[in-house]
């Protein structure tokens, strides 16, 4: 990147997804003068991009009934896992020798792509069946909860509040209160009870409430 002539109006232009493991070099002053970060697509641009690679395949419903499903459980992935869920999906179908993709091969490609494939060689006896719902998958997890997470980053005064109550009276993370946990009942449903008793004294509640105070302040 040395020796070029900045009179002839050349314009180098670089990318990569891994960012990470560049040169140093690359990245000192004098190199690249703009960096451009692209972030991962939110919610409704995974949507858009589910209904572009779903348009490509045949599907027993229209694009639009699967991608906004598909977009809130995908959160943090990249047009590359989009692409390759759909693909997955329509190699299952095949597979299966069915000439429509269903909500099935979405569903197994999705699994297939967030925790590996089923692990068949591991047999579960009736026994484990009853206690435990886990199938073993080829990339070592035990197991994952898939939710999804809010694209909104912000919270309100009232929802930070309750997380400070939490902290401090359910999860026992504070130091003065102790390892101590007690219920949080809701206002509504404390004015559906006739007789409301907390079960901790004044005193304590007070130690709460300014522990949870300097956690609402944080």
């Amino acid at each position: 990147m040395d020796g070029i002539d900045s009179g002839r109006g050349i314009v180098l232009l670089g990318s990569t997804n891994r960012g990470d493991i560049l040169d140093k070099a690359l990245l000192r002053p004098g190199r690249f003068d703009r960096h451009i970060i692209i972030d991962l697509p939110t919610a409704l641009e995974r949507q858009e991009m589910f209904e572009i690679y779903l348009s490509k395949i045949k599907l027993d419903r229209h694009p639009q009934y699967y991608s906004k499903r598909l977009a809130q459980m995908t959160p943090r992935f990249s047009g590359a896992d989009i692409a390759n869920i759909v693909n997955e999906a329509a190699i299952r179908a095949a597979s299966l020798k069915r000439k429509q993709v269903t909500v099935d091969d979405l569903d197994a490609s999705l699994q297939r792509v967030l925790a590996g494939s089923e692990k068949r060689s591991r047999s579960m006896v009736d026994e484990e069946r009853e206690i435990v719902s886990i199938i073993p998958r080829t990339s070592a997890r035990l197991g994952f909860a898939q939710y999804s997470p809010r694209e909104r980053k912000l919270l309100t005064k009232e929802e930070v509040t309750k997380s400070a109550y939490a902290q401090v009276q359910v999860f026992g993370m504070s130091d003065a209160v102790g390892l101590l946990s007690f219920p949080v009942i809701d206002d509504n449903k404390k004015n559906e009870l006739e007789f409301y008793k907390k079960p901790f004294s004044m005193k304590l509640q007070q130690m709460i409430d300014r522990v949870a105070s300097f956690f609402r302040a944080e």
